[in-house]
């Protein structure tokens, strides 16, 4: 399964069970515009429906990872801006919401600018993988306008409020050190070397229990809404059901009988 061509607003590969979406107008840092986000939730939807993919990595061609909105597009609608902005949005929020729900892991990985809409993106992850010379900046203040893109609810699920009103009103470019001791990103990597240290990171969580993860990333997802006892109950009948799997007794076993294995 491939989306691929030089003029594609996104381009999809998948090879070892890991799927690469990249954001492919490079031309203007990745700005969102229509045609790139429809593009975005087509690729996310094709991943969704393969069985063979295990993790998924969204990333930028070119030097940015993703500048936000695209300020030329939305000036040019003139007076539809208000509509064109709407179905944009909604098309974006499509592709949101299925990476949220979708069975294999998301992983951003993150150079050059991640700003606005291109923030609130990098956060929509399970992981963020950011190079050294990433920067995170939120870019709404200075427009007068509010966070797009799922930016507030991930924000406040990553960091609290306090935290998220500091990075959305204060308007401040982290740093990927900053951002990953904000609690943005989850690891930051060399950027001489940056492509290859995300696709090995991707690799390794493919080798994961693949129904393990999912119900996993279902439960931490859950945790922030949940009420405490209910999720005691969600939580303890997931592992009851996982528990009982030949793999997963197999792997108790296994590590019984390494443990009783006179060490040396």
């Amino acid at each position: 399964m491939t989306m691929q061509g030089p003029s594609r607003p996104v381009l999809l590969a998948v090879e070892g069970g890991v799927a690469t979406i990249t954001l492919n107008r490079p031309q203007r840092r990745n700005a969102l515009d229509f045609s790139l986000v429809h593009a975005l939730a087509e690729a996310v939807q094709q991943v969704e429906i393969d069985p063979s993919v295990r993790v998924l990595m969204i990333r930028g061609a070119g030097a940015a990872f993703c500048s936000g909105g695209d300020l030329a597009y939305f000036h040019g609608q003139g007076d539809k801006l208000g509509p064109s902005v709407d179905s944009l949005l909604r098309t974006l929020h499509v592709a949101l919401l299925r990476l949220t729900a979708m069975a294999p892991l998301c992983i951003t990985c993150v150079h050059g600018a991640a700003a606005g809409a291109g923030l609130s993106l990098a956060m929509a992850a399970d992981f963020c993988i950011a190079a050294d010379d990433a920067t995170f900046w939120p870019s709404y203040a200075r427009l007068g306008v509010t966070p797009d893109g799922g930016g507030t609810f991930n924000a406040v699920r990553l960091l609290g409020v306090r935290k998220a009103m500091q990075l959305f009103l204060m308007e401040e470019k982290l740093s990927a050190a900053e951002a990953q001791s904000f609690g943005l990103v989850s690891r930051v990597v060399p950027a001489d070397g940056f492509d290859t240290a995300c696709r090995g990171f991707a690799e390794r969580m493919a080798t994961l229990d693949a129904e393990a993860v999912q119900r996993t990333r279902v439960l931490l997802r859950a945790a922030a809404r949940a009420n405490y006892a209910d999720h005691l109950e969600i939580e303890s009948g997931t592992f009851v059901q996982l528990v009982q799997r030949p793999v997963t007794r197999h792997a108790i076993e296994a590590y019984v009988a390494a443990s009783r294995e006179p060490r040396t």
